[in-house]
């Protein structure tokens, strides 16, 4: 009897972080390297152990039809005039907001269901509470607390910790992280989902915002960091809650394929 063969791989993450930026000087790093790095290591084992199992099992006579490794682009650590660049594809639209580009043809459904990490201080719910009704008013998304099945696209809203010193001694701060992690299943049906993450730091609480937990479900949802200052993806707090028609487009190309 013939076994079917069935591959999950797990097309990474790409996460984003926001800073608070005093005086307008030339940003450094956003904090997406490590993650970045870590994320190319993977992408060689992956393809690596591919390449091995398409010998061992594609051999002549076994049996076996494996489809071809997507390619998994893992993005550069080069930064350019403030914006994740590195780690995006800008949609058809010039003016719409860029996408991760772990997502950018990636079929995905637009329903989420989203749960707070066990301990989120109620600030911080409220917050994405806030954010998630945001995205909801807009009609290209639905996000539906809750637990979702292993199959369905979800977003987890968590805290970290990362003092970077005193804000009055600082540039820059980070204010939160987030992204998407795109999981794609092959066997009889091909099948893709994304389980997001966003996340404020707790070290500077007197500088969380809707504004920021807004920018961070935007990453988890598949937005990358945008130029624009009109933008919630921009890289920098504007104090922005509401999306740009910009915005809007990076959404729509994730989520109105046909």
């Amino acid at each position: 009897m013939r076994h079917k063969l069935t591959i999950i791989l797990l097309a990474g993450l790409a996460a984003g972080t926001f800073l608070v930026h005093q005086n307008y000087i030339t940003l450094p790093g956003n904090g997406n390297q490590v993650v970045r790095q870590s994320t190319d290591s993977i992408a060689s084992q992956l393809n690596d152990s591919w390449k091995r199992l398409t010998l061992a099992l594609g051999q002549k006579g076994q049996g076996f039809n494996l489809p071809s490794l997507p390619t998994i682009d893992s993005g550069s650590t080069g930064q350019a005039s403030g914006q994740n660049s590195a780690s995006t594809e800008v949609p058809a639209d010039p003016n719409a907001t860029p996408v991760e580009s772990i997502v950018a043809g990636v079929p995905l459904s637009n329903v989420y269901y989203y749960r707070f990490q066990p301990g989120l201080p109620q600030a911080a719910q409220q917050l994405f509470q806030r954010a998630a009704n945001i995205y909801n008013a807009t009609g290209i998304v639905s996000l539906i607390p809750g637990n979702a099945t292993g199959t369905q696209n979800s977003v987890i809203f968590t805290d970290y910790r990362k003092d970077d010193g005193p804000v009055s001694q600082l540039g820059t701060i980070e204010l939160g992280r987030g992204g998407p992690q795109i999981i794609q299943r092959y066997g009889i049906a091909n099948t893709a989902y994304n389980h997001g993450m966003a996340s404020l730091n707790m070290s500077y609480q007197q500088s969380l915002s809707l504004s920021v937990a807004v920018h961070e479900l935007g990453h988890a949802l598949g937005l990358g960091h945008s130029s624009s200052r009109d933008s919630v993806m921009y890289p920098i707090d504007q104090g922005k809650s509401q999306l740009s028609p910009g915005d809007l487009a990076g959404l729509r190309a994730i989520y109105t394929r046909s």
